[in-house]
């Protein structure tokens, strides 16, 4: 093989080898894994484009069949990439959420200066 095909041939594939790095670092970050703090045994994470960031607990994670799909509530922009825990919801949160086709799974709520507001439900798909 000539020296220049092979130097050609490592800067690709040094070039490969390092876009992989960045799309990955890039995709750990936006999704914000590096904060994602520690789950219990019986939780999955999920992490969407609107900003949700949910640990989910005591749900089966059926993702591998199933799809799962946030939907967010309004609250204050400093909290918009935080990490929730939600759990199932209980018969008073399941009334006042609006009616969906989607099979709902999943409620959070953050407590901001001592009032707790309602941050979105998980609906599976």
């Amino acid at each position: 093989m000539k020296k220049g095909l092979k130097t050609a041939l490592l800067a690709v594939v040094i070039f490969v080898v390092a876009a992989g790095a960045g799309l990955w670092a890039y995709d750990y970050t936006s999704k914000g894994l590096h904060t994602r703090p520690d789950m219990p045994d019986n939780a999955f994470w999920l992490s969407s484009g609107n900003g949700m960031r949910a640990i989910v607990v005591d749900v089966p994670d059926e993702r591998p069949a199933h799809k799962y799909t946030t939907m967010s509530m309004r609250v204050p922009s400093e909290y918009m990439d935080d990490w929730v825990f939600c759990y199932p919801p209980t018969e008073e949160e399941r009334a006042s959420i609006p009616i969906s086709p989607l099979e709902l799974v999943a409620y959070f709520k953050i407590e901001i200066d001592g009032r707790e507001l309602s941050r979105g439900v998980v609906y599976k798909m």
